[in-house]
């Protein structure tokens, strides 16, 4: 549970002019490109979080390197869970980047994993805020259908032909 301060604190932030306009920005457009400048890591961070409280729409935000992207979706997930009751939606994500081509050829699953499940999230709509490096941000990725398309609902009764649960898995790196 919130303190209540802590949440007036937070609700006199989202009452600022710059912030308030662009949480109008973001309702009254399909996709909204918005730059805030001049705030520290930190208040970018709370800025991202309220944004995406206050829109109700998904925020990427984008970091100069992998280290200051992950530090930025710790501070996030940390606001995150100060404002949210009952979260509905993910915490804030990392998108992570590969650094170079060697890396990419050799990426570890459980890191392509992470990245998928973002990208996942993100066509899904079920993402809140996202931080990704420069680099990420720049990666040529599949069309959203194909990653809203890499998870099954499966329920108790339902049938399916196991071949088919076999191919999907394997589409997405499970040998």
């Amino acid at each position: 549970m919130i303190l209540p301060s802590v949440r007036e604190f937070f609700d006199e932030i989202g009452r600022q002019p710059a912030l308030a306009e662009a949480v109008r920005a973001l309702r009254r457009s399909g996709a909204a490109r918005l730059r805030l400048t001049g705030l520290n890591p930190t208040a970018q961070a709370v800025a991202a979080t309220l944004l995406h409280r206050m829109s109700g729409r998904p925020v990427v935000l984008i970091a100069p390197s992998n280290q200051a992207a992950e530090a930025l979706a710790e501070t996030a997930g940390a606001i995150f869970e100060m404002l949210e009751d009952a979260p509905k939606l993910a915490p804030p994500m990392l998108l992570p980047a590969r650094r170079d081509a060697l890396r990419r050829a050799l990426a570890a699953r459980g890191d392509q994993r992470e990245t998928w499940t973002v990208l996942w999230r993100m066509a899904d709509g079920a993402a809140s805020v996202v931080v990704a490096p420069v680099a990420a941000a720049l990666l040529k990725t599949a069309k959203p259908d194909f990653f809203r398309n890499l998870a099954w609902t499966i329920l108790k009764g339902d049938e399916f032909f196991l071949e088919d649960l076999e191919q999907g898995l394997r589409g997405v790196g499970h040998t």
